[in-house]
């Protein structure tokens, strides 16, 4: 279940999103800490302290080490940093509800669970630990991460199946692509990989009342990823819900254009469509 949002004195989030995007160090992991924090400081876990995230990276990043991870043959390191998260870790997946915490790297480290997003940005930020190449890769309403096997060649990582290798023609047909132009299976930015939390805390927000920080951040979503179908159903669907029509049209038509099978957008579409 969603936490309730703190009160109303709280800066912007969708301020706080682009100021950790644009001025905060390049480096991957200090993002995620920050934006992290801004999680925390949204919808705070009631029961226990989470994980600091930056010390449990450090000391799992001593472990692969110390394990000699950096020894081994690039053709081997992809696997070696999976099982060290699924099997050494336990990191489990839990992609049954949209609970915001199993998107947080703390609360997913600290629970040993969490959804595609969760377990992507842990796997990222790890990788980039250890100086292994690590990319994330968009598909509806899911993310998977590529991590570097040889010069030449990419490991897909299904962090929802404890990280087995998936091809690309797999999810080219379970997710019917051919449908969805906007999911090419091209690789993302590790920043981008942060606008998947963005979108996941802003489905937090709408959900809470917060609407008006939930189009924000969606907004933002879209700055990260151009033509991102759910970041702009969604926020077409708040702007309906104001009764903005000509707005939640164009941002709908939008959605559908980058995935015809969304059925949100369809739907809220259709709805506008009546109000037109």
């Amino acid at each position: 279940m969603l936490l309730l949002v703190l009160g109303c004195n709280q800066p912007d989030p969708s301020s706080e999103i682009a100021a950790i995007m644009a001025k905060h160090p390049a480096n991957f992991t200090d993002r995620l800490i920050a934006f992290d924090a801004l999680v925390s400081r949204h919808f705070p876990p009631p029961d226990r302290t989470p994980v600091a995230l930056a010390d449990t990276l450090a000391r799992y990043r001593k472990r692969l080490l110390d394990a000699g991870f950096a020894a081994l043959p690039d053709s081997l390191k992809a696997e070696s940093l999976i099982r060290f998260l699924f099997d050494s870790l336990g990191l489990m997946a839990d992609d049954r509800n949209q609970d915001l915490a199993l998107s947080q790297p703390t609360l997913v480290l600290r629970d040993r669970r969490g959804s595609c997003v969760g377990l992507g940005l842990v796997t990222l930020a790890l990788a980039e630990a250890v100086g292994l190449e690590a990319l994330p890769v968009f598909l509806p309403g899911h993310l998977f991460v590529r991590l570097r096997a040889a010069r030449d060649s990419w490991r897909n990582v299904e962090l929802l199946r404890k990280g087995i290798a998936r091809s690309d023609s797999f999810y080219r047909a379970e997710f019917r692509l051919y449908q969805r132009p906007w999911y090419k299976l091209t690789s993302a930015t590790l920043e981008q990989a942060l606008a998947a939390l963005a979108f996941n805390l802003a489905n937090a927000h709408a959900a809470t009342g917060k609407t008006a920080w939930a189009r924000a951040e969606y907004g933002r979503v879209a700055e990260q990823l151009p033509g991102f179908p759910d970041a702009l159903g969604a926020e077409g669907s708040l702007l309906l819900a104001e009764g903005r029509v000509d707005e939640a049209l164009a941002k709908l038509k939008a959605s559908i254009a980058g995935d015809s099978l969304s059925f949100p957008a369809r739907d809220a579409y259709a709805r506008a469509l009546q109000h037109d």
